[in-house]
């Protein structure tokens, strides 16, 4: 059994907190929907600009979790304007 977790810190465009909450709750969604991975605000959320979101996925091929967790990342930046610093790996 494979436990895989990526940590991304990303800044992105935001007016208020209730706004960051609009986008980040829409992006959690539509990423565990998409790619079965869990995902949770893990840190800054009293940051308007910036946030950290913890995502997990459990495989029997950590092959499979890396590129699910990297197809994650790739979409959350193709559909939403954010810009990720980094990227903290987890096994």
């Amino acid at each position: 059994m494979i436990l895989l977790g990526l940590e991304i810190t990303f800044t992105f465009a935001s007016d208020s907190l209730k706004d960051k909450r609009r986008i980040l709750q829409s992006m959690m969604k539509k990423v565990s929907a998409k790619y079965g991975v869990s995902v949770a605000e893990t840190g800054d959320q009293d940051v308007i600009n910036q946030a950290i979101l913890g995502m997990g996925i459990v495989s029997n091929s950590y092959g499979f979790a890396e590129k699910m967790l990297n197809q994650a990342v790739d979409f959350c930046e193709a559909n939403y304007p954010i810009e990720v610093i980094q990227q903290d790996w987890y096994e």
